[in-house]
């Protein structure tokens, strides 16, 4: 079986029978960074829902009602780890790289702010309200949870730095509003 051999030609003197080299950013392994800490940025009241309660009187006298509300939400920890980024390099890693780092995290902040499986951020609130005759008085209650944004920090070889976001929900609150209808 006879053979193709290629040669530089007259008409393609440059010619290079082998593969250009790749280009771009190298790619880095999870393996090349370590986790250092967390960088905590101004907890942010996130908006959860609002409720309403609508007491009525329509006797004569006035009437003191009081009324319980209670709410419970799972306690989350959130890690973005596609919004992750990287400095002191051109490199870049994989999805899977992310992923594994992010679960590293998670991991770290779930031990940092003690957030266990299953756990639920509770709150009762007792609004009692004097309605006057004849009236009707709207309760609303507006529940928020207190987030606790940051950033975990990774370094690699040199000077590159990994900063990928994450939030915890730390706290469930609720403020009452009363309002003549």
């Amino acid at each position: 079986m006879a053979s193709l051999v290629i040669r530089p030609t007259a008409r393609n003197p440059s010619w290079n029978p082998s593969p250009p080299a790749a280009t771009g950013p190298r790619t880095l392994l999870p393996s090349q960074f370590r986790f250092t800490g967390v960088v905590e940025d101004k907890p942010d009241d996130v908006f959860a829902r609002a409720e309403k309660k609508i007491v009525r009187n329509d006797s004569s006298g006035t009437l003191t009602d009081t009324e319980e509300f209670s709410w419970s939400v799972e306690r989350t920890v959130t890690v973005e780890d596609r919004k992750a980024t990287i400095k002191g390099t051109d490199g870049r890693l994989t999805f899977a790289g992310l992923a594994v780092l992010g679960g590293i995290l998670s991991s770290e902040v779930r031990s940092m702010y003690a957030v266990t499986t299953q756990a639920t951020l509770s709150r009762k609130k007792t609004v009692s309200v004097q309605v006057p005759p004849h009236s009707a008085i709207e309760i609303q209650l507006n529940w928020t949870v207190v987030r606790q944004p940051g950033l975990g920090r990774f370094v690699g070889g040199g000077d590159t730095r990994l900063d990928m976001p994450f939030a915890v929900d730390m706290e469930l609150t609720v403020v009452p509003y009363l309002r003549n209808i």
